[in-house]
């Protein structure tokens, strides 16, 4: 963040959440911030310097220099100004977001807009971390529910159609012994009425194919409320080989189906954060290729056009050394213009909107394997016509980061890049002949980050549907796959 050249943050700052105290900020990740800060500003309640006001006020907080009201002061402390941004979601302060700026930087809406945009993302990383945390604690606690034989154990005799349930059952499902009726179809009645059909379904198959059974469905409490239960079981033969019991449990899911949608909800919301904050990139790119492009491209030409004029009006006596100076002045002139209107395009390239996505990628392509001497190969099945503007952005973003991330990190010498519409969808395939590298652990859970650039190819392929696979292992190249639905 602290790196987009356009916002004139300096590469230090911060990210406080709230932890176990709700009224005091703890620094949980830093950048370039001094030692003596992180003994200093350990803990920060709210109201408490620029961050804790910002956290107790709910309002970005901006200083353009060390003030009063930086109360909280440290060893080797350098001049400077700095943005505080809370972190909120859903009315709760989760925790702020620190960037410093230069003593003397004057507070910038754009800015803002842009802290409030990463810091809305932030919550929804952070949320959905606690959900996650949420679920984990959840599993840990139905573990050790089963080890203590917190559960509720049943017995059927099959043949006689009685039905045992210990405490446990009785409490998970709001009964007492008296209120039931011990056998198959009294449970029946317990099961909610859209999953009745579900439940015995499963019964009967596993009867008939004489294995275990395991079943989650919801069941209906005499109060009306409704919790999700799990159950297991195994079958008891006789000498026949006829199912004569079923002895089993039951474990009360509730919590854990309520954490699972809650991460999911998080994961969504979390999922429309990052594409407003994409769209709302697209459309900075796009204006500030458009500004290049007109302002700056208009000016540069009309540089060239004096001084083609100044060059055909001196006079024969002019010193050479004037002339030599005036036809580099041109020449630099010349190659500003043509690098500002590469620079233009880049952020933005007016084919895309013109004539559409395969024309775009290809000068792209010609333009990347001109700079980089790397031979790419672009092959098009079925896109003679037009796709939504929203998959074309998307597809040549995708394109653009891997090619990007191609040069800086593979090592390759050719590329092939394959784009094939179908009655499904689209997919796109980016392979290389680079020196790959080792999936589980550059991609895989326990990796410490698996690349920005892989990172906003997978949220933006998510933004459409779509499906990201990443094939690789070393000395062997990578494959990148896309399939987006239509």
């Amino acid at each position: 963040m602290v790196a987009i050249h356009r916002f004139a943050f300096e590469s230090m700052g911060g990210i406080f959440l709230v932890d176990d105290d709700p009224e005091t900020l703890v620094l949980k990740a830093s950048k370039h911030l001094p030692s003596s800060l992180h003994e200093s500003c350990t803990k920060i309640p709210f109201g408490t310097c620029v961050c804790g006001r910002a956290a107790l006020s709910r309002e970005i907080q901006f200083d353009s220099h060390i003030s009063d009201r930086h109360e909280i002061r440290y060893d080797g402390i350098t001049p400077h100004g700095h943005y505080c941004v809370p972190i909120e979601l859903r009315g709760e302060v989760l925790g702020v977001l620190l960037v410093y700026v230069k003593e003397g930087h004057i507070r910038d809406s754009r800015e803002e807009e842009f802290l409030r945009a990463v810091s809305h993302t932030l919550a929804g990383i952070i949320y959905r971390k606690k959900m996650e945390e949420t679920l984990r604690l959840s599993e840990t606690r139905l573990a050790e529910a089963q080890r203590i034989a917190h559960l509720g154990n049943w017995d059927w005799d099959i043949v006689n159609n009685r039905l045992w349930w210990s405490d446990e059952i009785y409490r998970i499902f709001g009964l007492k012994p008296r209120e039931f009726g011990a056998n198959y179809e009294a449970f029946l009645r317990s099961v909610h009425p859209d999953d009745v059909a579900f439940v015995e379904e499963k019964v009967n198959a596993a009867l008939r194919d004489k294995k275990p059974y395991s079943v989650s469905h919801r069941i209906v409490l005499p109060d009306g409320s409704e919790r999700f239960v799990h159950e297991r079981a195994r079958l008891i033969f006789n000498k026949d080989g006829k199912a004569i019991r079923m002895i089993g449990t039951v474990q009360d899911i509730t919590e854990l189906r309520k954490a699972e949608e809650a991460l999911h909800e998080s994961e969504s919301e979390l999922r429309h954060l990052y594409s407003r904050l994409i769209s709302a990139q697209e459309e900075e790119r796009k204006r500030i290729s458009m500004e290049l492009h007109d302002e700056m491209g208009q000016a540069l030409t009309s540089i060239l056009i004096n001084l083609s004029a100044i060059h055909k009006g001196m006079a024969s006596q002019t010193p050479p050394r004037v002339k030599e100076r005036l036809a580099e002045a041109r020449l630099q002139a010349e190659k500003t213009l043509d690098q500002m209107r590469d620079l233009s395009l880049r952020l933005w390239p007016s084919l895309l909107d013109d004539l559409g996505l395969v024309p775009a990628l290809r000068w792209y392509v010609n333009g990347y394997t001109r700079r980089l001497d790397i031979e790419v190969q672009l092959s098009t099945v079925g896109l003679e016509d037009r796709l939504s503007p929203e998959v074309e952005v998307v597809l040549y973003r995708i394109v653009q980061e891997a090619l990007t991330n191609i040069a800086k990190h593979a090592g390759a010498g050719r590329v092939w890049i394959r784009l094939e519409r179908t009655n499904k969808g689209v997919t796109a395939s980016i392979e290389d002949d680079g020196r790959g590298f080792d999936e589980k652990k550059a991609l895989g859970p326990r990796a410490v980050e698996a690349g920005v650039g892989i990172m906003g190819i997978r949220e933006r392929v998510a933004s459409l549907g779509g499906t990201l696979r990443i094939e690789s292992s070393p000395g062997h190249g990578t494959r990148l796959s896309v399939k987006i639905p239509l």
